[in-house]
C-alpha cells in the first residue's frame, strides 16, 4: 500500500512564501496566523508592523493594551488622530514613522516624542506655538510634514529662528499658506543643509518663494491615505523626489 507524503520546504523558503501571501492581502492575517505556532512567530512582527487608530477604523485590530504591551515593540508606522493616546505611546517604543492627527497634538505628545527614533513625522499644529522640546523633535526626523490650518509663526519669528537648524531634515511638506518667512528658513541651508525637497501643497508656492528644491501639489497627499505607502508601495516623498530630479 502507497501513501502520499506532503512535500517539505525548508523553513526559509516557508517563511518566505507566508510573508508574500500576507502581503498580498493583509486581511487574510487572522487565517493565516492560525496555520501554525511557526507560522504565527513569523507574521507577527509584520501583522503589527503598520498600526491606524483613527475615528474611523482602527488596524490591524482596535486598541487593547494587553495586546499592545505584548506586540507594541514590533510597531514601526503609526497613525493616530486621537490624544488620548498620548498616554499610550511608550506601548509603542520603536516607532520611526509616525503620523498625529488631533487638535494639540504636539503638546500632548511631547514628552514621549523625545524618547523615539523618529525618523519621519506627520503632524498636525494649528494651535501650537514654536517651543524648543518641539524643534528637538524635529531635530531628529529627516521627513517633516506640517498638516495646518492656522500656523501663525511670524508672530514668534525670533524663537523660530533661534530654534530653527535640522541637520537631519532632507524632506518637508506645507501648505501653500505656510508663513513665508517661516518656509525661507526651512530653505535655508545653514540651516537645514540637507533640505532636498520641499513639497507645497494647495496649488500654488507662498508669495516670494522660488527655489529650485520646492516641488508643487493640488492638494494634500495624505487625503489618499498614504501616510503608510512606504511600507507597501512608493510614498509622497518618493513621488516629490522624483520630479525634482526631472
Amino acid at each position: 500500500m502507497s501513501t502520499t507524503v506532503s512535500p517539505r520546504l525548508p523553513p526559509e523558503l516557508e517563511h518566505f512564501i507566508f510573508l508574500i501571501a500576507l502581503k498580498a492581502d493583509y486581511r487574510e492575517a487572522r487565517s493565516l496566523l492560525l496555520v501554525a505556532k511557526r507560522v504565527f512567530n513569523w507574521l507577527i512582527p509584520h501583522v503589527f508592523g503598520v498600526v491606524e487608530f483613527s475615528n474611523s477604523r482602527s488596524l490591524p485590530i482596535a486598541f487593547n493594551e494587553t495586546i499592545y504591551k505584548r506586540y507594541g515593540c514590533h510597531v514601526h508606522d503609526l497613525h493616530l488622530e486621537t490624544k488620548q493616546m498620548a498616554c499610550h505611546l511608550p506601548l509603542f517604543p520603536n516607532i520611526v514613522n509616525l503620523t498625529l492627527r488631533s487638535q494639540g497634538a504636539a503638546t500632548s505628545y511631547l514628552p514621549a516624542l523625545l524618547d523615539l527614533p523618529l525618523e519621519r513625522l506627520s503632524i498636525t499644529l494649528n494651535f501650537d506655538p514654536p517651543s524648543p522640546e518641539l524643534f528637538q523633535v524635529f531635530s531628529k526626523v529627516a521627513h517633516l510634514d506640517l498638516l495646518t490650518t492656522l500656523l501663525s509663526w511670524s508672530s514668534f519669528l525670533p524663537t523660530v529662528e533661534e530654534l530653527l537648524h535640522l541637520p537631519k531634515l532632507t524632506h518637508l511638506s506645507v501648505p501653500w499658506t505656510f508663513e513665508p518667512s517661516v518656509l525661507m528658513l526651512f530653505l535655508d541651508r545653514r540651516r537645514c543643509p540637507e533640505l532636498r525637497v520641499a513639497i507645497v501643497w494647495g496649488g500654488r508656492a507662498p508669495p516670494g518663494v522660488d527655489d529650485p528644491r520646492v516641488c508643487l501639489s493640488k492638494s494634500h497627499p495624505m487625503k489618499k491615505r498614504n501616510w503608510d505607502a512606504g511600507e507597501r508601495e512608493m510614498d509622497m516623498w518618493e513621488c516629490a523626489g522624483g520630479v525634482i530630479a526631472e
